[in-house]
């Protein structure tokens, strides 16, 4: 970290809370919200064949397996592109109050962005913003303050912003501004891009993105009323300085990732099932009659489809790693 990034990120504030293991967390606390109506669901579908069709054939028990499996994945597919918007918002209600005590200021009122440095969207370790914080614009500076760095911006040390979309595994296109920088003399430029997080879908990302941009370039057409930046602050860190990882093509990821989850999620339920099937072919459903045993089952299976979920990425990259240089051959 440059110097300026350095005071603007330790400046007698605590420690980071924005890390690894806080979006692990939050985001395990996503998944089991996300798989709930296809855990539930099962049990639901398997209790009422076991009142109402306990042979499992005819007309009867059709209606019930078509009928709950239609309204699980229903479910199921509007908890899971919700799912990301619940991470962040979770995400935003841990960091927030830290850095409200950090800076010393309520920060709700402003915009709550992701910050990374670089001209291009990177994978941060599940992430694409390596910190998240507040961002204000006002009298001549652009300031920001995050978890992990802070800065402040005149207006006419940006160059130009613009708006750039990136697309993921479900064919959702998410929007960014990506800002062009320039320290003081000006000279070489630099880049960091935002995301708007406090938001609950695509349709009001891309809207609160285009009109957070509009605002940033309302304001570099105001008149710099700012000569000296605060001394608690300093310049956004260098896209030298914060390794990401590029992230893949659509394309690959969803031959990867997607595919990956896929599986993932079809073995972690039919374990899911074959338990609720056995309790009530042994016991007569009496074991998942309890709640404590239904929330176990589904804390179980949520880390096991997280397992299974990379265990399945790390084996499909190798797969297409050990093929790449046979492709390469055959051209």
């Amino acid at each position: 970290m440059n110097p300026e990034a350095r005071t603007a990120y330790r400046s007698g504030n605590s420690a980071p809370l924005y890390t690894q293991s806080l979006r692990r967390w939050c985001g395990l606390l996503v998944g089991i919200a996300a798989f709930a109506p296809a855990y539930l669901g099962f049990p639901l579908v398997f209790w009422l064949l076991h009142l109402f069709a306990p042979k499992g054939t005819g007309p009867v028990a059709a209606t019930i397996v078509l009928g709950g499996a239609a309204l699980i994945f229903g479910a199921l597919f509007a908890a899971v592109f919700r799912a990301t918007f619940w991470h962040m918002a979770l995400l935003q209600r841990k960091v927030q109050p830290k850095l409200e005590a950090d800076y010393g200021m309520a920060l709700g009122h402003l915009p709550h962005v992701g910050f990374s440095p670089g001209a291009e969207a990177q994978d941060f370790g599940s992430e694409t913003s390596w910190d998240i914080g507040f961002l204000d614009i006002h009298n001549g500076l652009m300031t920001y303050r995050g978890d992990l760095s802070a800065f402040s911006l005149r207006s006419e040390q940006v160059e130009k912003t613009e708006v750039r979309t990136h697309q993921n595994v479900s064919g959702q296109k998410f929007p960014r501004i990506y800002v062009t920088w320039h320290a003081e003399p000006k000279g070489i430029l630099h880049f960091f891009n935002l995301e708007a997080r406090d938001v609950r879908s695509v349709k009001e990302m891309h809207q609160k993105t285009n009109a957070l941009c509009e605002r940033i370039e309302a304001w570099r057409q105001e008149e710099a009323s700012v000569t000296t930046l605060p001394d608690s602050l300093g310049l956004p860190v260098h896209e030298g300085e914060v390794q990401g990882k590029p992230l893949p093509p659509v394309p690959e990821m969803a031959k990867t990732g997607f595919a990956a989850k896929v599986l993932a999620f079809v073995v972690a339920m039919s374990a899911n099932a074959a338990v609720l099937y056995m309790d009530i072919r042994v016991t007569g459903w009496k074991l998942f009659q309890h709640f404590l045993p239904r929330m176990g089952l589904l804390l179980i299976t949520i880390i096991l489809m997280n397992v299974l979920s990379v265990r399945f990425q790390r084996w499909m990259d190798a797969r297409q790693t050990r093929a790449l240089p046979e492709q390469e051959q055959k051209q």
